[in-house]
């Protein structure tokens, strides 16, 4: 069952009728999270690509 609620005395109103909808802009705590998010990925993979290379180098140079 869709849980309704009435708040100061307005009509109920359900997310699960579809009365709320999330807004078109996001939020700037969100866009920090995709931030924060694709900084860790992009260091990740560089940190990895400097591993691969410095690994190669070593077998090469040796």
């Amino acid at each position: 069952m869709a849980s309704s609620y009435k708040i100061n005395d307005w009509e109920k109103w359900s997310i699960d009728k579809g009365d709320y909808h999330r807004g078109f802009h996001s939020t700037s705590r969100f866009e920090k999270q995709i931030r924060r998010k694709r900084n860790i990925r992009n260091s990740i993979i560089i940190g990895s690509f400097l591993l691969v290379i410095g690994i190669i180098t070593y077998f090469i140079f040796r």
